[in-house]
């Protein structure tokens, strides 16, 4: 069954259809007029001449001029009676439309009363040449538009079913002399006339009786159905629809071979509801993959990550209508369970993140394989046989996307199971890798070769979840959108780099993890160099798109390779009071560190000489991350105002509130005229969502729909990997086989005491401690 294109209007209620009709008659007229001197017009009859009184206002509104003269009015169809009659369209037309505007008596084209008395044969041949002399004398032999309605059983300009002459393609208009209703006959454009020789057909009817026909000619077959837009016209949105051919009804014969918006149809939210199905359209519609099958392998289905992460990021795009629509999501572990046991687990992770039917409904699609191990080969060819009878019901090719939320140790033999026994057979097949990316160098290597013998760079995704926060990715637009930002993005003009990341709470039982790694493993050589490397790279040649991603990350590598490894004297270190008292940590002599400073430099034309800080930390004192960079001092500003004037500073908090501001000075407010310091501000959260409820999405939702468009941009390539390692496996090894001892510091503070002046010294930061920050609220007057 084969479809075509359509738009939809669906106005709020019957009495805004009128001015959703109108909008596309607008158009029409003011394309015709702009083409030719004229404009020709059919209309039908029934309830749709009543619509047409909002017209002339509909004109005013759009700012066109109507130029009634040059009008052209037909009938689309009309019964056989004269034009008192109260059955009569012509009557209908003229009360309703063209009596209340200047449209010339002799170009609103009526049926000749005086062959009424003769047949219908006569009427339709008279009408048919009044039709040829309008048209092929003014309008170049087509009409603009057509105006018909459509009854609740479907017919529309009195085309019914079994009629052989409306195919006829040497007639333009065709009696019809068998119609349900009385008066029985009546004369109608041919379906020819109205499929080649019309550039837009516009189908009107509201209330609940037409629902059956937009549902038979719809909803059976929908396609696709486009996002709502908001029309001037009281509330009405307007849809791209498909529809299907042929349709059971006599109004789904109609279509015209203009292409664009030559097909329309205008009704009610009344008649709409429950006769079509609105799908969001979204920024991936277009692409291949969203309309092809896909599975969803979440492996390590039991544990935390997946439960909070994988699965409630998996019902953010599925709500979003950003997965295919056919999507299923097998979890794979090694806990014994049935379907509906991980559905019962999921549940509470996901409740309130979507409306509970969208929930259930995601639900619906989770299912559960369980392994002896994650490299359980026969546990993976019976999940590949399920994928296979579904996959096996669509001709449409087939997806496979594996999230392993599973330690790194366990990678390669995942990897291996998976390419021997459950490899998509004719699509696509991806895999996500959470880290930690080994621990060192060396152990590095070992997972990249192991992932390596069967997954290249084309389809293994090395997934950082910071590289996935909006404030991360708004970096390339902040940078290479705004003509200012190149000028004084250089050694020239910044002082420092620092980029931070803070937390108010420790280990919370997973100290014997942590204790293996170290804050400076599980933060700053991956989280926070990833961001750096972004904030600090020069131009790629391609910033969106596929084929960007390798340009960008080309880009990051230049940075790190022109990084020289830290030295232990560019390491501060600190542990938070209590810390070995976690019962998950065996060495109560631990060193590891959970705060820690590091400075590093860039060797290269833009940034050398410029300090890197980077500070990480546990129980801290508040949750954020950020980067902050301080320019130079304003030449000669203290000369000038008398007084000391702070330095300018751009900020970028990645979380918990996504902001962008830059500490400017102005002139004390009153009368003083002493430098102040205030931001220019831009706060994420007011200033784009105000108090809908709405977000920006999660970094691993967005992330995973980067996986499944192929863009590579935000995930880590392994030459990235092995350079951030060759930079910090020395110093992290130079720590551990010294035991050197870090700063103890209490929970909740800033961190050790000594923090703040090192980081000063070796950065060169000076802080103005008379701003204050106040996150959107009034702060404190100034002395005037």
């Amino acid at each position: 069954m084969t479809s075509y294109k359509a738009k939809m209007l669906v106005a709020p209620s019957k009495s805004a259809v009128g001015p959703a009709l109108c909008d596309p008659i607008v158009k029409s007229c003011r394309d015709a007029l702009g083409a030719r001197d004229a404009f020709s017009i059919a209309l039908s009859g029934g309830s749709l001449p009543s619509f047409l009184q909002s017209l002339p206002a509909a004109f005013e509104k759009a700012g066109v001029d109507p130029r009634w003269d040059k009008w052209h009015v037909l009938l689309a169809d009309e019964r056989c009676v004269v034009a008192t009659d109260e059955d009569s369209n012509l009557k209908a037309i003229k009360e309703n439309f063209t009596s209340k505007v200047p449209i010339p008596e002799g170009q609103v084209y009526g049926i000749d009363e005086k062959r009424l008395a003769k047949n219908t044969d006569a009427v339709a041949v008279h009408y048919q040449e009044k039709v040829v002399r309008a048209l092929l004398g003014k309008c170049d032999g087509m009409l603009d538009c057509v105006v018909l309605g459509f009854g609740p059983d479907g017919h529309t300009c009195s085309l019914f079913p079994g009629h052989p002459l409306l195919e006829e393609d040497i007639l333009l208009v065709a009696p019809i002399d068998d119609s349900p209703k009385p008066p029985p006959s009546r004369i109608t454009l041919t379906l020819p006339v109205l499929n080649t020789m019309s550039r837009q057909v516009v189908f009107c009817g509201a209330g609940a009786s037409k629902s059956p026909v937009l549902k038979a000619t719809f909803g059976t077959a929908l396609e696709r159905v486009g996002e709502g837009v908001e029309k001037n016209v009281q509330g009405t949105k307007a849809y791209d629809v498909e529809m299907i051919t042929p349709a059971p009804y006599p109004c789904g014969m109609v279509r015209t071979g203009q292409g664009g918006d030559s097909l329309v149809w205008v009704t009610d939210a009344e008649a709409a509801e429950g006769a079509i199905t609105v799908e969001k359209v979204t920024h991936v519609s277009h692409e291949a993959w969203i309309k092809e099958g896909l599975a969803v392998m979440v492996v390590g289905a039991s544990g935390d990550l997946a439960k909070k992460k994988t699965y409630p990021s998996l019902l953010s795009l599925f709500a979003g209508n950003l997965l295919p629509k056919d999507v299923v999501i097998y979890g794979f572990a090694r806990s014994k369970m049935s379907d509906d046991d991980l559905r019962s687990r999921l549940r509470g992770y996901l409740e309130n993140k979507a409306e509970d039917a969208v929930v259930e409904d995601f639900l619906g699609r989770c299912f559960y394989q369980s392994g002896s191990g994650y490299g359980d080969i026969d546990g993976w060819k019976e999940l590949d046989a399920k994928l296979q009878v579904i996959e096996s019901k669509s001709p449409k090719k087939s997806n496979r996307l594996f999230y392993f939320a599973i330690p790194p140790n366990v990678f390669a033999e995942t990897g291996d199971a998976i390419k021997r026994a459950c490899m998509a057979p004719n699509g696509f097949s991806r895999m996500i890798v959470e880290k930690p990316f080994g621990r060192d160098l060396e152990s590095c290597r070992d997972i990249l070769g192991r992932l390596g013998r069967h997954f290249d760079e084309t389809n293994l995704f090395r997934i950082d979840h910071y590289l996935g926060k909006e404030m991360t990715q708004n970096l390339m637009v902040m940078r290479f959108g705004n003509v200012w930002m190149e000028r004084v993005w250089n050694r020239d003009f910044v002082q420092c780099v620092m980029l931070t990341f803070k937390e108010p709470f420790g280990t919370q039982g997973r100290g014997g993890y942590f204790d293996q790694y170290g804050i400076i493993r599980d933060i700053i050589q991956n989280h926070l160099l990833q961001v750096m490397c972004l904030l600090c790279m020069e131009c790629p040649n391609k910033l969106d798109g596929p084929e960007a991603g390798e340009k960008i990350r080309d880009e990051k590598v230049r940075v790190i390779e022109a990084m020289p490894p830290v030295t232990l004297d560019e390491v501060f270190l600190g542990q938070y009071e209590g810390y070995t008292d976690d019962e998950t940590i065996t060495n109560k002599d631990s060193n590891c560190p959970t705060y820690a400073l590091v400075r590093c430099f860039i060797n290269n034309p833009r940034w050398a000489g410029v300090p890197i800080i980077f500070k990480a930390g546990k129980a801290l004192n508040e949750r954020k991350a950020e980067m902050r960079v301080q320019f130079k001092d304003a030449p000669a500003a203290g000369s000038l105002f008398g007084v000391h004037v702070p330095r300018n500073e751009i900020v970028v908090k990645l979380q918990p509130e996504e902001t962008i501001y830059m500490k400017s000075n102005i002139k004390t407010p009153g009368f003083s005229s002493a430098p102040i310091q205030s931001e220019l501000e831009v706060k994420y959260d007011t200033r784009y969502f105000g108090d809908e409820g709405a977000s920006n999405p999660d970094a691993y939702s967005r992330l995973i729909l980067d996986v499944l468009r192929g863009r590579s941009a935000s995930f880590v390539r392994s030459d990235e990997l092995i350079r951030a390692w060759e930079i910090f496996t020395p110093v992290l090894q130079q720590i551990e086989r010294e035991n050197v001892r870090p700063h103890i510091y209490k929970v909740g503070s800033r961190g050790p005491e000594a923090a703040d002046a090192w980081s000063n010294e070796k950065s060169g930061y000076v802080r103005n401690d008379a701003y204050v920050y106040h996150d959107g609220v009034v702060g404190a007057k100034p002395g005037m």
